[in-house]
């Protein structure tokens, strides 16, 4: 700021100078027109900077560095080429030169890149687009419906998302195409998940005996929250059979199958030891008999 300030001085003391040839002062304030635009150059790349590492130290306290870096770096770049091309504009402005052919040329340039790089401009734009609206983040658990898997989401780049599957296979998904599918995120607003299975027994049995069974069974199981509710309902009826939908919370989805296993073995002991009677399979045998004189 100091030396654009004594460039503003110079430059009005040397347009105060009458005695000095025309040509020379304006040679003279050209130089001063570049010195300051040099300047407010130098102090705009600054304040970009600056402005940037406020937003990575933002990041850095909230836990987001990881996702904010790729966002920071695309918003720096933007910003310095703005400007860059507000400094040219300016400059042949000065000069006296038509900008509109330089807009024009731009324009061009800009269409000439956006349908060559179309697929890298749209998972650009995705990208900047899932790290500001931030429907899953870096650690959380996804399911995809383009992937059909779920997995972990270790990295959030600019233009694709870094997914570890269950089979420990890294997954690497264009960030136009998640846009554009469904995404079901296990880990927000909370890791914890509800659970079902459905448990069929006969009509012999006693309703409300099977349920509270049902439920004892499922609370004592390692894994299931026996804080929360767990559900036992009388969902549906059929000719021979009556069945129950269990339900339980769990901490996390990464219990999910061992605890499911867990209750599945635990319900089938139960149902054995208290003699619930489950349904039999109803079959008919049609017999048909061919008889032929000779």
């Amino acid at each position: 700021l100091r030396w654009l300030a004594v460039v503003l001085i110079l430059r009005f003391a040397t347009n105060r100078l009458n005695f000095i040839h025309a040509n020379v002062k304006t040679f003279i304030t050209d130089i001063y027109f570049f010195l300051t635009l040099f300047l407010l150059l130098v102090i705009l790349g600054r304040l970009i900077n600056l402005a940037a590492k406020q937003a990575e130290d933002r990041a850095v306290k909230a836990g987001r560095q990881k996702e904010a870096e790729s966002l920071i770096t695309l918003l720096v770049w933007v910003l310095r080429l703005v400007v860059i091309i507000i400094v040219i504009s300016v400059s042949l402005t000065h000069f006296g030169v038509n900008i509109t052919g330089f807009t024009v040329f731009l324009a061009i340039i800009g269409l000439a890149v956006s349908l060559a790089g179309r697929d890298v401009v749209a998972d650009i734009i995705s990208g900047a687009l899932i790290l500001v609206d931030r429907p899953y983040r870096v650690g959380d658990r996804i399911d995809l419906a383009g992937l059909n898997s779920w997995g972990d989401v270790v990295d959030i780049g600019m233009r694709s998302t870094k997914v570890l599957t269950l089979n420990n296979r890294m997954v690497i998904v264009p960030n136009s195409q998640i846009g554009k599918d469904q995404i079901v995120n296990y880990s927000y607003p909370d890791p914890s998940y509800y659970d079902t299975t459905d448990i069929v027994v006969a009509y012999d049995n006693d309703v409300e005996q099977v349920g509270q069974l049902l439920v004892d069974t499922v609370r004592l199981v390692e894994g299931v929250q026996k804080e929360r509710e767990i559900d036992a309902l009388l969902m549906e009826f059929t000719e021979n059979q009556m069945v129950f939908k269990v339900g339980w919370w769990i901490a996390s989805y990464d219990d999910l199958f061992p605890v499911h296993d867990r209750v599945s073995r635990a319900v089938i002991q139960a149902l054995k030891d208290a003699d619930i009677v489950l349904p039999y399979r109803k079959g008919s045998v049609k017999v048909e008999v061919n008889s032929s004189k000779e």
